[in-house]
């Protein structure tokens, strides 16, 4: 799993600062029914406000991803997608900052993508336009991850991700893309044994007329997840560790260098006003 840190200047004055990490995925299941593998690991944004763009009396809202879940065929809340049938694992959801409670493309400012279900899982895209890890095809800033195909015993196909969306796993125990800036794609199934195809992890996304990157740790694979380091990293938030479900997701704010606001998965939008 390669990284790499880039440092960016900030701007002067008033100046908010954010820190998102993506949910993780959830792991597999093996041919005795035990939870196996790690899904993808949660991708982490760490941005700051250009001079000027927010401003005291700004309303930001708050959307934090869900974990993924082994051997689900459920979705979770930001985006993480569903594993096709019994035996895959859910995708993480991705983590939001937006300016509108609606989360639309117009409004978003900061994504951090949810990492992929199934054991070896693909991590979850950071700032910079960072794509999701491919295991299908990780979520891209333009386009939904490609679904896995080719599974084994003529098992279909999974289904593409979407913008925001995961893609469904294959109906032969294909686990879920994560969510994100634009959803990874489902993972291919397989119908002939116990273990399942890789899905693709969430992109993240920056808007950079409003923000700038101060602190981009780049993961392309893996259950890890960066920013396990920075001082306001807690909960384990978007880590995969080890076999069964990942952990949800965490967004912190920050105005001036003090923090202001920290949330965890509370399964719905939260919104806070500048002061």
């Amino acid at each position: 799993m390669a990284m790499q840190q880039i440092l960016l200047g900030g701007a002067p004055g008033y100046v908010v600062e954010a820190k998102l990490w993506g949910a993780s995925g959830g792991s597999s299941q093996n041919c005795g029914g035990q939870a196996t593998g790690r899904g993808g690991g949660g991708g982490f944004v760490h941005a700051k406000s250009n001079n000027g763009t927010l401003t005291p009396g700004t309303t930001l809202y708050i959307k934090v991803g869900h974990k993924g879940k082994w051997s689900h065929t459920g979705t979770n809340y930001g985006g993480g997608g569903a594993a096709g049938g019994s035996g895959g694992g859910s995708g993480g959801g991705g983590t939001f900052l937006a300016t509108g409670s609606t989360f639309t493309s117009g409004n978003m400012l900061l994504v951090a993508g949810g990492g992929s279900g199934g054991s070896g899982g693909r991590g979850g895209g950071g700032s910079s336009g960072q794509n999701g890890g491919s295991g299908a095809n990780g979520g891209t800033q333009n386009n939904g991850g490609g679904p896995g195909t080719g599974g084994y015993g003529n098992a279909p196909s999974g289904q593409a991700g979407g913008w925001y969306q995961g893609g469904t796993g294959s109906s032969c125990k294909g686990s879920g893309g994560g969510g994100g800036w634009y959803g990874g794609g489902g993972g291919a199934g397989d119908c002939g044994s116990c273990s399942n195809g890789q899905a693709g992890g969430g992109s993240g996304y920056l808007k950079s007329a409003t923000f700038n990157e101060t602190v981009h740790w780049q993961t392309t694979a893996g259950w890890d997840t960066p920013g396990r380091s920075d001082p306001d990293y807690a909960n384990n938030a978007g880590y995969s560790p080890g076999a069964g479900d990942g952990n949800h997701g965490r967004l912190v704010l920050l105005v001036n260098g003090a923090v202001v606001g920290t949330w965890g998965y509370e399964g719905a939008v939260r919104s806070y006003t500048l002061q």
